[in-house]
């Protein structure tokens, strides 16, 4: 019998595959040297603020006709110059990856097979899991503020976990990912099986602290969503985003690595991180290539199918004394995002309304590497 291994993991116009503005030709995606352990936390991948955020979640769902971001219109900015920016910075990184950067809704650069590769994204899932949600919260068929118990009524501490806490990773639930997990799941066994193996071993752990009183990165939250999407939708986590996100948006390329059957050149041997089906379920189980990002992040801005209040409701801190929303960091100079790592890929999508620009990174390689790129190019942005 195949097991899976134990591992640990850190967060954390719609155009189509003809490359548009301006584009370089990188080298060959890096391949990892072997599996390796990363923190657990991603408080390294945004600036945490110096103030307590705000945990209150909202009290009912915020139903507004508005179809843009309340965010200050950006100061034009010449796109040559932007462009000029995210080149040279992916350059002097030697970045091997994917790259698309989007100024003012116009492709400005692109690098690497941005249709045709396929990368495991990793906690970039973690976005569409909180958008999920939201948006079944708008329409009324959940509330944020509800309790655990309600759709897990075997769950000891179902009645002290909120939805909001799951979102905003202040639950204090353990995270089943950096456990010894090939105790409980196996590559043996279907995604059902799997997941609900998981489900029996977070009900039978205690909280690591008491639930809205502090900040841990922990993808058991999001794992725990994804099964209430199920419930609440009546078909699978993975149907209602693809039905409700993916298909609106012709993110053609994009889906789930426990079901993949989309092409394309899969880049990386991710094996050993996703034998287990079910085992990242919500937070991490996701693939996709470049392009179908970039249309992710313009949806993110212009709005058609996730509304600025759901947005707006991932970006704001939500976290104790920490600036992690829902399924987004907030960080400097108005940008937000979520980076992504299991080894060897690593990801990020990010955004900014106030600068009308789209970022996204695809790797197989070190996500310190990624990171930094990712904040050299926003605050390069942001000085223009």
């Amino acid at each position: 019998m195949i097991l899976c291994g134990a591992l640990a993991i850190s967060a954390a116009a719609l155009g189509g595959c003809q490359k548009s503005g301006k584009s370089n030709t990188p080298a060959a995606s890096a391949q990892a040297s072997g599996l390796q352990s990363v923190p657990q936390s991603i408080a390294g991948t945004a600036e945490p603020q110096t103030q307590a955020a705000d945990t209150d979640a909202p009290d009912s769902p915020q139903t507004s006709d508005e179809t843009q971001s309340p965010s200050v219109s950006p100061t034009p900015v010449n796109n040559d110059a932007a462009a000029a920016v995210v080149s040279s910075d992916v350059s002097d990184a030697g970045f091997a990856g994917a790259v698309t950067a989007v100024k003012d809704g116009e492709t400005i650069y692109t690098s690497g097979d941005n249709c045709g590769d396929i990368y495991h994204v990793c906690s970039v899932s973690k976005q569409f899991t909180a958008a999920a949600v939201l948006m079944l919260y708008e329409e009324g068929r959940l509330d944020v503020n509800d309790t655990l118990d309600k759709y897990f009524p075997e769950y000891p501490h179902g009645a002290e976990i909120t939805i909001h806490h799951l979102l905003s990773m202040s639950s204090g639930i353990p995270d089943h990912l950096v456990t010894a997990y090939d105790s409980f799941v196996s590559a043996a066994n279907d995604s059902v099986t799997n997941r609900a193996a998981i489900k029996q071993w977070i009900f039978a752990q205690e909280l690591d602290f008491a639930p809205g009183t502090a900040y841990t990165y922990c993808s058991a939250n999001y794992f725990l969503l994804a099964e209430i999407i199920g419930q609440v939708t009546g078909a699978s986590y993975e149907q209602f985003i693809s039905q409700r996100i993916l298909d609106p948006l012709g993110m053609t390329m994009t889906g789930f690595g426990d079901s993949w059957s989309k092409g394309g050149n899969i880049v990386g041997d991710g094996s050993a991180w996703f034998a287990c089906k079910g085992l990242c379920s919500g937070s991490a189980d996701m693939m996709s290539c470049a392009s179908d990002l970039e249309k992710w992040g313009r949806e993110l801005l212009e709005h058609r199918v996730v509304s600025a209040n759901v947005f707006q409701m991932m970006s704001t801190p939500n976290a104790p004394s920490y600036s992690y929303g829902y399924g987004m960091l907030p960080g400097n100079d108005g940008f937000v995002f979520h980076d992504g790592n299991l080894p060897p890929y690593c990801s990020t999508v990010c955004v900014s309304a106030d600068h009308d620009f789209v970022l996204v990174l695809l790797n197989c390689g070190d996500l310190g590497e990624l990171m930094r790129l990712r904040e050299k190019i926003c605050a390069d942005i942001s000085a223009l």
